[in-house]
């Protein structure tokens, strides 16, 4: 029994039209055209096959006219910077590592952004003893730039950067970047708050009594220390864009790999705190003469927050998302 006939349309032969039949079905007989190619199909010869290593080999392009160009392989960040990578999994720690850390801070235009840095925080102390109210309101942008600072050298050196990042980016102001700032302060605040809690709750348990006792403040100052010692591996998350290793269960892991380097790190932040201190007695002297001790003061804490910076960096390039 033969299939009965397609529905005759108005406008041409029987079936041409039919809303059930596919555009090129029956093309090539009757005087129909030739299926076109899917869409992504390219002739063999305008493949581009990727370099097999993470070096930047040259891909070789051939033209339909039968000529070859080379097509560079490497990124822009990799044009832009050589001694930066780009490819995923773990990167080896760079040559010569750890002795080079020390030198990391001056290293190429490093000592440039150093000196620029330095300068700042010095002027700020100058200000600062002039008038208090005018040095807090510059030392305010100054912290916040400083932090983005070490972020931004911990996020270069895990993604295989050699070189030091300029001191002041006008993208460390950007919402999105003082708002991982925020959220770093926030967990900062929350890692010292056990040591205030242990004070408080011992003085409301004899609120007319001697004090907290010697235990009590020994639990406390053991808080406190260990909250510290965490407060590098919120910077190290927010380099990495993980805002999840900031919490106390996974910071441990990461604080106890890179140890020196937290330590760097924080000691490079107590130099700035408390180092203000020292500098405002330097700042009253001559200007002539106290720049200078302001910049070799303010110098060697920034150049220790840039050797943590640049340890915290290495150890990222071991982390995996």
């Amino acid at each position: 029994m033969s299939p009965p006939d397609r529905p005759s349309t108005p406008d041409g032969p029987p079936g041409l039209d039919d809303p059930f039949r596919l555009a090129d079905e029956g093309a090539g007989t009757k005087g129909g055209t030739a299926p076109s190619p899917a869409p992504g199909a390219f002739p063999p010869s305008r493949v581009i096959v990727p370099p097999p290593s993470a070096q930047a080999t040259p891909v070789h392009e051939s033209l339909p006219d039968g000529a070859r160009r080379d097509v560079s392989a490497a990124t822009v960040r990799e044009r832009k910077d050589p001694t930066s990578v780009s490819r995923p999994g773990p990167l080896d720690p760079p040559p010569g590592w750890p002795q080079e850390m020390w030198a990391y801070p001056v290293r190429g235009r490093g000592w440039r952004a150093l000196l620029t840095a330095t300068s700042g925080v010095a002027l700020a102390d100058l200000l600062a003893s002039w008038n208090a109210f005018l040095g807090a309101l510059v030392s305010l942008p100054l912290v916040v730039l400083v932090l983005r600072w070490q972020v931004r050298t911990v996020a270069a050196t895990a993604t295989g950067s050699d070189e030091v990042p300029v001191a002041f980016d006008p993208k460390d102001l950007e919402p999105e970047a003082l708002r991982g700032l925020l959220r770093v302060a926030l967990r900062a605040l929350a890692y010292v708050a056990p040591a205030g809690l242990v004070l408080v709750t011992a003085w409301l348990e004899n609120p007319r009594g001697p004090g907290p006792s010697a235990g009590t403040w020994i639990l406390a100052g053991l808080l406190l220390a260990t909250g510290l010692w965490l407060w590098p591996v919120l910077l190290f998350a927010e380099a990495l864009g993980s805002p999840a290793l900031g919490w106390p269960w996974r910071a441990f892991p990461w604080a106890l790999r890179g140890a020196r380097a937290c330590a760097f790190v924080a000691g490079s932040w107590a130099l700035l705190a408390f180092g203000s201190w020292l500098a405002l007695p330097i700042a009253r002297l001559p200007v002539v003469v106290a720049f200078p001790l302001l910049v070799l003061w303010r110098g060697g804490a920034l150049a220790g927050g840039l050797i943590g910076a640049r340890g915290l960096g290495v150890l990222g390039r071991r982390f995996e998302p």
